[in-house]
């Protein structure tokens, strides 16, 4: 009998110990699945923001923006780019290429200089007018039509229309341009 009831007694006790290393594993794997469902919460938050002289409130995340955003960036890298006279365009082209995802910058930066040389070299001033602009916040691309004006001095040039595509990347909420490109469309 003595026997029986201790065995019984051990079995209890090891059942208790398996019970218990069961809500341990169960509370260990929950806390994990938590820890990681809050990191993410926490570095995908988007945060409303309202710059001063725009109207348009925006949206970003660690991993991307919306529309507005998005908008308000090319529009600005449009205008570094294409918004110049023989005095700026040297600043303009330097402030950009600091915005430049560090991969495309030597592409875009020989670019800008051979823009730079004709524009210096011919004193022109040139201004760009927007007409259409498509945004992919899925993809960070933002598509943007217009017409560029030159002048030489006071003296209108010919425009031209033109239609540049912008890519972004998003690394911890900051934005980068992947590429800054002159789209030449077909005529019909």
């Amino acid at each position: 009998m003595e026997y029986s009831a201790k065995q019984r007694q051990s079995k209890v006790v090891a059942f208790l110990y398996i019970g218990l290393l069961v809500l341990l594993g169960t509370s260990m794997i929950g806390t994990i699945i938590l820890a990681l469902d809050n990191r993410a919460l926490r570095l995908e938050q988007p945060r409303h923001l309202v710059p001063m002289l725009l109207d348009k409130p925006f949206s970003i995340s660690s991993t991307g923006a919306d529309s507005n955003y998005l908008q308000m960036l090319g529009m600005s890298f449009i205008l570094l780019r294409l918004n110049v006279s023989p005095e700026t365009i040297e600043g303009q082209h330097k402030m950009l290429l600091s915005y430049v995802a560090e991969e495309a910058r030597p592409g875009l930066a020989a670019v800008l200089f051979d823009e730079a040389r004709k524009i210096q070299r011919n004193e022109i001033t040139s201004a760009f007018f927007q007409n259409k602009v498509a945004i992919d916040p899925s993809r960070g691309l933002v598509d943007i039509r217009g017409t560029i004006r030159y002048f030489s001095g006071e003296r209108p040039l010919e425009p031209s229309s033109k239609h540049y595509q912008l890519q972004f990347t998003f690394d911890n909420g900051v934005a980068s341009l992947k590429h800054f490109l002159e789209v030449t469309d077909a005529k019909d």
